[in-house]
């Protein structure tokens, strides 16, 4: 159960990122991104 939600949430990174690239296609879209994930890799650690 825990590795499924584990793929999950690597596919919705990838998601994210893909999103990000087409929205962001500069530098400063992926250093945006890597902060998003820092902040909701920390949420999603405290709600485990």
């Amino acid at each position: 159960m825990i590795e499924c939600h584990i793929s999950i949430k690597v596919e919705m990174m990838k998601n994210m990122k893909h999103l990000a690239e087409s929205l962001f296609p500069f530098h400063q879209g992926n250093l945006l991104l890597s902060l998003v994930l820092m902040v909701l890799e920390n949420l999603h650690l405290h709600v485990i």
